[in-house]
């Protein structure tokens, strides 16, 4: 489940602890008390339930010092879910998806399995968002998104590399047709209309597919080849896929499918 919002959890996290007016504010901390020497709480203040929320004097316990623990632990992991997965969709962003593949391309030497990767290019993209804005062109990727996340197998990753790209990781393809039939799933999942605000819109995209060979590791060149091939796609009409190099990275190796869904 993806992480509250920053502001969601700082908002959350300071309904237990002492407040204070901005003309006697005190730094954080033990050393924060009042002239009396005893740390300061305003009677209105929210408690924990239970009857360890406070000693007998009326002194606080430890239980703010966990509440502040908790909060951090929450923010931490939402300043790391941040780091590494885009804000407008919420999939996995450049960074995560090249390290997921290193690690797939490292565990495939030992399984012989073979590792595909499918980068999918919306089509004139570019020109919906300066037709209709970034509100609206912002919604339909997440749109697009949301999608694609549905029609992946189990296991597969998916991301955002930027703008209107998008990135499959497979963990593993028995033979090349099995990569064709997904990326045919995939163009399918997005040519359906997306309604936003009583409008159906109709996308499509274009899908470069790379198979790497048992004992491949180098993620810059697989990255590569499907990016070449996507942009092959597009240069065959759109709307379709193409494969690169039958399952190998070489760019030597020719392109031997450009099959159009329809």
């Amino acid at each position: 489940e993806r992480p509250m919002s920053i502001a969601l959890i700082a908002s959350r996290s300071g309904g237990g602890e002492p407040t204070q007016n901005s003309d006697d504010a005190q730094p954080d901390g033990p050393a924060s008390r009042s002239g009396g020497g005893e740390p300061t709480q305003n009677s209105d203040d929210a408690q924990p339930d239970g009857p360890a929320s406070r000693r007998g004097g009326g002194e606080p316990t430890t239980w703010t010092a966990v509440a502040r623990t908790i909060a951090g632990d929450r923010t931490d992991a939402e300043l790391r879910w941040a780091a590494t997965h885009d804000p407008l969709t919420g999939l996995p962003g450049r960074v995560l998806v090249y390290d997921r593949l290193e690690v797939a391309l490292s565990r495939a030497t030992r399984t012989g399995q073979r590792v595909g990767l499918l980068v999918l290019d919306l089509d004139f993209f570019d020109v919906v968002n300066t037709a209709v804005g970034a509100d609206i062109a912002d919604r339909l990727l997440a749109g697009v998104a949301e999608r694609l996340a549905r029609s992946i197998r189990p296991g597969d990753t998916i991301g955002r590399m930027g703008d209107d790209e998008f990135v499959v990781l497979c963990e593993h393809f028995d033979q090349l047709d099995d990569a064709e039939r997904f990326a045919e799933r995939l163009l399918r999942s997005v040519e359906e209309p997306i309604e936003l605000d009583g409008a159906d819109w109709f996308m499509s995209m274009s899908v470069g597919i790379s198979v790497a060979r048992p004992g491949v590791t180098n993620a810059d060149s697989l990255l590569r080849s499907a990016d070449t091939a996507m942009y092959r796609a597009k240069e065959l009409g759109r709307g379709r896929h193409v494969v690169f190099g039958k399952g190998l990275q070489s760019p030597q190796l020719p392109f031997v499918a450009n099959r159009q869904i329809g």
